[in-house]
């Protein structure tokens, strides 16, 4: 987090030198809607991996049942 926070900052300033040219508004608005388009972004991915560990879970599941089915199965015979 702490090299994320670092780089991150570094952008910024990379940016503000970038935009110096530009009027300060602009550049605050185009800072505001890449905010939110990483805001957005990262709930995408968080609401990505959420599904995914549902699904490894449901298929994990599923395969302890086979098993336990199959144990069971063979003990009857």
């Amino acid at each position: 987090l702490l090299l994320l926070r670092q780089q991150h900052r570094q952008l910024q300033r990379h940016r503000q030198l970038q935009q110096h040219r530009q009027p300060q508004q602009h550049r605050q608005l185009q800072h505001r809607q890449l905010q939110r388009h990483r805001q957005l972004q990262q709930h995408r991915r968080h609401r990505q991996l959420q599904q995914l560990q549902h699904r490894q879970l449901q298929q994990h599941r599923q395969l302890q049942r086979h098993r336990q089915l199959q144990q069971h199965r063979r003990h009857r015979r």
